[in-house]
């Protein structure tokens, strides 16, 4: 079995990006650019449309506020639609690099030229995750019930059904009866127990179809399905030292969420007695040019480096495989 050692990974890493006759980072620009600009593109959009939909009033406006909120739904719609195809396009384009083949513009592509396998994938892996977020509901339901964590629980139906406030006339429960604040802390050992089997279950599919999208990007054209079955395979024995490579990124990734917060500063400073020096609008536009222009400049610094090293880590998994794809 293939090992994954993280600082050699890295240190071939650097080697790759240091001898590829083209400059990546224009690849970077294109591929965090490109998002920054359709989330602003997108973010006017739905402004104009909030202020076409407040303008709109009446009866006479309801077809037209209607309208104007199915754009405005399409609208996220296609920004969660185009953003992961494009991510996989730039991935193409990393691989390609680590073959020591060119990679151009139009070779960010490939993640739309291969847009139903990639689409059907993640589909599979939606249903796998909801069938298991399923499946342990009822057990946490279950545990829940028959143990003393639903004590409190029990004590608030009970109030409720002496009070003959806890059925509706026609037998359904009546779920406005029960107060929110007391209903959301007598289920807090219920969320804790779905959290306590469902994440550790959903760790375990998430490092097994780790390696599904990058099979898809490769040469023979496999089904999303076939990529599920696969990537099963050939993350046995590597689950952990893929989650060990992970967590030796922990610098990347808290930098990732840390810039996630200034695209909300416009609402954090506020709550912390901050007030801005302009209206909300400019403030809301101002927090996503500065998270977008601060995203661009780290990704040129580090995803590269970051990106080939997983790059290195499948190839280092796949070469053990006798069944491997390549370019």
């Amino acid at each position: 079995m293939a090992v994954l050692n993280n600082k050699n990974l890295k240190a071939s890493a650097q080697s790759r990006l240091q001898s590829v006759s083209q400059d990546p980072r224009l690849l970077v620009l294109l591929n965090t650019g490109l998002i920054v600009l359709l989330n602003l593109l997108v973010s006017s959009l739905n402004m104009i449309l909030d202020h076409q939909i407040g303008s709109t009033g009446g009866l006479s406006g309801l077809g037209t506020r209607s309208i104007l909120e199915t754009v405005k739904s399409l609208l996220s719609y296609f920004t969660m639609l185009v953003a992961p195809f494009w991510s996989a396009g730039f991935l193409y384009s990393v691989i390609c690099l680590a073959r020591e083949h060119r990679a151009e513009p139009k070779t960010m592509l490939e993640g739309f030229r291969r847009f139903p396998s990639i689409l059907m994938f993640s589909l599979n892996k939606f249903l796998i995750l909801m069938l298991v977020g399923t499946a342990v509901t009822y057990v946490s339901s279950f545990i829940f019930m028959f143990t003393p964590f639903s004590s409190e629980m029990s004590n608030l139906i009970a109030n409720l059904m002496e009070n003959g406030g806890l059925l509706l006339a026609d037998g359904t429960i009546n779920m406005q009866a029960f107060p929110p604040d007391l209903l959301l802390h007598a289920c807090i050992p219920l969320f804790i127990i779905f959290g306590l089997l469902f994440l550790p279950i959903y760790a375990f599919i998430s490092y097994s179809l780790r390696l599904g999208t990058y099979l898809l990007l490769e040469g023979p054209r496999i089904s999303g399905f076939t990529a599920v079955i696969m990537s099963f395979r050939m993350m046995k024995g590597h689950r952990m030292q893929m989650f060990k490579l992970d967590l030796s990124f922990w610098w990347y990734y808290l930098i990732e969420a840390l810039l996630s917060v200034v695209l909300y500063l416009d609402m954090i400073l506020p709550l912390m007695g901050i007030t801005l020096p302009f209206n909300s609008t400019v403030a809301f536009f101002v927090c996503l040019i500065l998270y977008g222009v601060l995203q661009t400049v780290f990704h040129l610094w580090k995803k590269l480096p970051v990106d080939m090293t997983y790059v290195l880590s499948y190839e280092t998994i796949a070469h053990q495989d006798e069944n491997t794809i390549t370019l």
